[in-house]
This record gives structure tokens, C-alpha cells and sequence, in this order.
């Protein structure tokens, strides 16, 4: 339990302390789950075709209500992870997610998850969401909200078999859903 505290710790304070998000008008929610979308990428590895070139962005894509989001997430907008720089991209319509490698919905769109499951494995996009019971209907990494903390949840059989590969440190502060 103290090394899943542990890098609990370690991913809060890289949000912390790496000038992720320095706005107090955002809501801390919305801080929290930018730092862990932020740090996803970071223990993430995509499939070979996904991130051929060295320099090609990893576009960062949001199906949501809000601009909170949006905000939380524009400061690491250009850093780059592991030489790929970060953009951003928000979303409206479900048709405009083949440029995405990563894709995160919020709850309040939970109705369009099961129609974006076909698009997400035909174009191996690393898929995210709020929405409870997100893992269980095939979403690949849950941020679910329980006694006021945000938890993961992770499906690794929805992970895999689109080709991700997640790091064991990740692995060991999630709990892991089958489907």
C-alpha cells in the first residue's frame, strides 16, 4: 500500500511542481484530471504506427461540455514527452477523432461512448473518461470519483489488444477492470 502512496505522490507532485496548471479560476477537478492525462502520456507507450515521427504532436483530444477542461490542460500545451509536443484539440463532433491519439470524455458525454468505441479501435486511440462504468463498457482508462478522490481504473484487455502499452507504475496505483 505505501509504494502505490508512493507514486500517488510522485505523479500529484510532477502536476504540482511542473507548472502544469497555475490558475486559480479553474476548478480543481478539472487541475486534477489535466495532471492525470498529462502523466498518462508519460507512462503510456502507443503502437508503433500511432507516433512514427520524432517530432509528430501528440494530439490531445476532448469531447466536453465545459472549457474547464480546456483551460486545465493549456499550459502543457507544446511540452513535449519523450520528443512529441502536446497539442490540444476540442472536440464537438464524434466523425473528427482520426487525428486524435488520445481521447477523453467527459461523464456529461457519456451517451456518445458506445458509438465512439468502433472509431477508437479502428484508429488505436488511447480512449479516457469520467464516466462511471467507463471500463467496464470497453473504455480503456477511468478516472472515477469515490469518497471525494479521484481513482483509476484501467481495462487492459481494451489496452492491449489496440496495441498500448501501459507502464507497471501506472498499472500499480489503478485497479484493473475486466471485460
Amino acid at each position: 500500500m505505501k509504494k502505490k502512496q508512493f507514486i500517488v505522490c510522485i505523479l500529484m507532485s510532477i502536476f504540482l511542481f511542473s507548472g502544469v496548471v497555475n490558475a486559480k479560476k479553474i476548478k480543481s477537478e478539472y487541475k486534477i484530471k489535466a495532471s492525470y492525462v498529462f502523466n498518462f502520456i508519460r507512462f503510456v507507450t502507443w503502437p508503433t504506427q500511432q507516433l512514427d515521427k520524432k517530432n509528430e504532436s501528440v494530439q490531445v483530444c476532448v469531447m466536453d461540455s465545459s472549457n474547464d477542461f480546456d483551460k486545465a490542460f493549456k499550459p502543457v500545451v507544446g511540452r513535449k514527452i519523450s520528443g512529441h509536443p502536446l497539442r490540444f484539440k476540442q472536440l464537438s463532433d464524434i466523425n473528427n477523432i482520426s487525428e486524435c491519439h488520445l481521447l477523453y470524455v467527459d461523464k456529461s458525454k457519456k451517451n456518445k461512448i458506445v458509438k465512439l468505441l468502433p472509431l477508437i479501435e479502428k484508429y488505436k486511440i488511447l480512449f479516457i473518461s469520467d464516466s462511471r462504468n467507463f471500463c467496464a463498457k470497453g473504455g480503456m482508462i477511468g478516472m472515477v470519483k469515490k469518497k471525494g478522490k479521484i481513482r483509476l481504473e484501467i481495462n487492459l484487455k481494451a489496452t492491449k489488444l489496440a496495441g498500448f502499452n501501459i507502464s507497471s507504475n501506472l498499472l500499480e496505483v489503478a485497479t484493473i477492470v475486466e471485460k
